[in-house]
């Protein structure tokens, strides 16, 4: 068990740090070893998981307009060559690569997110 040792100053009125003994030895404990590090630790856990899922459901979003793009843009090749077509094929293909990249990127970083989560939880 710990006891708690609160220094003079409070007394006056100013606030200070409190250190945290050891009830047999008196010696303060390890900063980081503390129990407000390890509740540090342990809430990353949950927004990681909400970030990973968040950003998963946003990566098949992207991918998927990716693919309506995609569609949109195969479409556009067999019309007829004028010069609005010419200019919305050039639009849809510049569409598909930026929404695969979305969805790729996103994808990526809800697998790193969860990667750090399994992390966090690894860490006593």
């Amino acid at each position: 068990m710990s006891g708690l040792f609160v220094g003079p100053a409070l007394l006056h009125g100013e606030s200070t740090r409190v250190i945290r003994q050891d009830c047999l030895t008196g010696k303060p404990e390890p900063l980081l070893l503390s129990r407000e590090d390890d509740v540090t630790i342990g809430s990353l856990r949950d927004p990681l998981w909400y970030l990973a899922i968040i950003l998963g459901w946003l990566a098949i979003i992207s991918l998927a307009g990716a693919w309506y793009a995609g569609r949109r843009f195969h479409a556009l090749l067999k019309a007829p060559l004028t010069e609005e077509v010419e200019h919305l094929t050039h639009a849809w293909e510049r569409r598909v690569i930026r929404w695969r990249a979305a969805g790729l990127a996103l994808s990526g970083l809800s697998l790193l997110c969860l990667v750090f989560w399994q992390f966090v939880g690894m860490i006593p």
